[in-house]
Parts: structure tokens; sequence; C-alpha cells
């Protein structure tokens, strides 16, 4: 006898299996939230695992691609409301007669095969596309996978029996716990925003010696194999080294390297074809200079940048390389790459520098605007970024940066070593760069 996959009805176990796991992905889409507006200042999952188990994670690379919205909306809230959508599904079930609950089943169905195909479509990105992974993302898709195979058992199960119908005692249990569950995962979501709201930020621009002290946990960002631009970057992991004695700038000035971020060995590969720069392409000694056009720190450095380009630009070759510290910063480092195509990368730095709104970020009409301002095509460009031309280059120089472990902008690396935050002063750059020049 064949069976009706779309009959049935209210089953205690299996439904509360499937409350639960919403629940979970309530929690885990507040999470993720948390998380992004903290910039992953602590990893994927907001607490400090092994580097091994963290290099294996980008977060903020897969939420800042393509994949990371859904018509336009951030997937972390996306998820969320899509969470929501089945959390009141399921708790409509405890008011509702068997036939209603055969509707309102079948549409939890749907939306949940909705899910895992977009879910799929994400891992799929992930993999094959950006070669980067979310782990809370993937969280997230199990929760969903899982939620499908509680749908099949429902559907194989023989329905449940309308001779037995619900009795008023049973629903009011159900109700209670149900209502009991809620109110749980709104005091652990609190709890969660409560605790990471205060925790300092690990900042991604960092400035002083706690910049240098925090750099393990800081965010790297990567450069595209094969192009790099001139930008404000925060520190990769940086030499242990400290500067001789010899001549130092100022008698009370401490020029030092990086002290727990390693060099870059083969430093030489992070030269691209694409990168912007300044000086002589031949020199011996090359700055790099990773940063992001919104971050406060990186427009500070850029000014001092500029004071040593004046001195050493017929010795030194300077590197710039654009660094997304936000997912608002890409279209302007689009820009960037579409203005560099017009012999215009710098002029339209400067710009962004100048009208930099920290927090916010230009509009792609602000972004025309400068362009019409410095002798491009401000409609071709608004229509370069609509396409999302660069967009990719942007996340694959970030993952080149990660590799040589940026995690934050700025960052100042001279022939492979990372200069401390608290020594990127003109004086002290100066000096690094003439014992390179030795």
């Amino acid at each position: 006898m064949k069976r009706d996959l779309l009959n049935t009805g209210f089953r205690p176990i299996i439904d509360r299996i499937v409350f639960v796991l919403t629940l979970l992905g309530v929690l885990t889409t507040v999470h993720l939230w948390i998380q992004q507006n903290r910039g992953f200042d602590r990893g994927c999952l907001g607490i400090t695992l092994s580097e091994s188990i963290e290099e294996n994670f980008d977060c903020e690379s897969v939420l800042l691609s393509e994949a990371g919205t859904f018509f336009g909306i951030p997937n972390t809230v996306s998820g969320h409301l899509y969470y929501d959508l089945l959390l009141l599904l399921s708790l409509s079930l405890v008011f509702l007669d068997d036939k209603r609950i055969r509707l309102i089943k079948n549409l939890r169905l749907l939306a949940i095969v909705g899910g895992v195909f977009y879910t799929g479509y994400l891992v799929y990105f992930q993999y094959f596309v950006l070669g980067e992974f979310c782990a809370l993302c993937l969280i997230s898709a199990t929760i969903v996978a899982t939620l499908l195979i509680t749908q099949i058992f429902d559907r194989l199960l023989a329905p449940p029996s309308p001779a037995s119908p619900r009795h008023r005692g049973s629903m009011k249990s159900e109700l209670t716990l149900t209502l009991g569950l809620i109110a749980l995962t709104v005091a652990l979501s609190a709890a969660d925003v409560q605790y990471f709201r205060g925790l300092d930020i690990l900042a991604k621009s960092k400035t002083g010696q706690a910049a240098a002290e925090a750099g393990k946990d800081t965010k790297t960002e990567t450069t595209v194999d094969g192009s790099q631009s001139k930008n404000d970057t925060e520190k990769a992991p940086a030499p242990v080294e400290t500067v001789e004695e010899p001549s130092k700038p100022a008698a009370e000035t401490v020029c030092e390297y990086h002290k727990t971020l390693e060099p870059v060995e083969e430093w030489e590969l992070q030269i691209q074809a694409r990168d912007p720069y300044k000086g002589d392409p031949n020199a011996e000694v090359v700055v790099f200079e990773y940063f992001d056009p919104n971050c406060p720190h990186c427009k500070l450095l850029h000014e001092t940048m500029e004071s040593v380009e004046e001195k050493y630009g017929a010795s030194v070759q300077f590197i710039y390389k654009p660094f997304p510290l936000w997912s608002y910063s890409i279209p302007q480092i689009q820009a960037l790459y579409l203005a560099s195509d017009a012999h215009k990368f710098f002029e339209m730095l400067d710009r962004q520098f100048e009208l930099q709104e920290h927090g916010k970020g230009l509009t792609p009409e602000q972004l025309g605007a400068i362009a019409d301002e410095i002798g491009m095509d401000g409609n071709a460009l608004m229509q370069q970024l609509k396409k999302k031309k660069y967009a990719r280059l942007v996340l694959a120089q970030r993952k080149s940066a990660r590799s040589i472990g940026i995690r934050s902008a700025p960052v100042v690396m001279i022939n492979g070593k990372f200069i401390a935050s608290n020594s990127r002063t003109e004086d002290c750059l100066s000096w690094f760069i003439e014992k390179e020049l030795k």
C-alpha cells in the first residue's frame, strides 16, 4: 500500500528535535553576527584555538564574498530570519488541529528543503570558489542537513493515529516546554551578546605596544596570487628581532621589529604584477604597506609613509596592498583597482582617505564622484562596481596576505620583516630602510 508522504501529524519526539535544532540555529546565527561585528578578532568561533585549527577557517573572507549575502541581505541576518520562520512554524503546531498541522509541516518541509539547497550552494562556494571556510556557517549547514534527516524520518514513519488526539494536558505541557526552551535561547543569546560586549576588541587597527602584543589574534588580510597594491595593513607574523644599537634616530626612540610574528623568508613572492607602487621597481629594498581605506590608523600611517617615500623613492620600492577589514571596504578597494587601470590609483586613494567615514564606508555614488574628480568616468566605474569587478581579486589578495600571517591593518613589512606598531614612525622607518640599504 502506497504511503502518502504529505500525510503527517504531530509527533512529539521528532517535532521537539526539530524545535531544538531550530533554536540551535538561532544561537549560531546570533553568535556569527556578534563575531562579524567584532571583525572575528578572536577567530571564527570567538574563542582562541590553536593556530593549526584557525588556519583552516576564514569566516571573514566568506562573509565578505559574494556568497555572504542573500538578495542583498547579509547571511547573518537572512539566516536568523530563516530560523525564526522555522521556529514560528514549529511553535504553531502546538495550537492546531491535525488538518492544519499537516499543512504547517508541509510548509516547514518546503522551507527546510530550500535551506538545504542554499546551504549546499554556500558550502560549494566555500570549497570550490573561495578555498576558505566559515566554521559557524558549516555548523549552520550541519543543522539544516540534520533538520532534513528528521523530515525524512517523519515522512517514512506511519502517520499518527487520528483516533488518539492530543489531550489538553499534553498540549499544555508541550507549550510549557516550548516556551521554556525559547526563554532559554533568548537568555543564552543575551548572555552571548553581553559577554562579548564586555571584552575588548583585539583591534584590527593596532597602534602602540598593545598592538604588538595582540598580534597573534589580529586579523589577516590576503593578497591575490599575482596582484597587490600599496595600502596600510596590520602586521603579519613579524620577526622577533630588535634593532641593534647603531645610530638610532633619537636617544629615547626604540625601533624594533614585531616581537611575536616571524619574518617572511620568500617575501618576494608577495610582489604581484598588479601591485600599485612608487619608487624603483628594481630596488633591493621593498616596503609593503597593507591598509584598509576605512581604517583611521591606516590613514595616519599613510601620511607618514608619504614622507618616507619622498626620502627614499629613488632607491626603494613602496608597494601598496589593500586589505579589507570590513565588507563595506570591498567596493572601495575595487574602485582602487579600477583607478589603477586608469593610472589613478593614488589619486583615488588620497580622496578616499580624505572622505573617510569610519564605520560606514563610501557609497558607490561617492566613489563615482571621486572618479569624475580625478579624470575618470564615474558612471563607468559604478557600472563596474555593480558587476563586482575585482571583488574576487580583493579576496584573493586577502588570502595571500593571510598566508604570511597578516590579520589586521595597518601593516608595514620591509624585506619580509614586520615593523612593530610603535615603530611605524618616520624616524624608525627611515632607520629600518637605511639598515637594509647597507
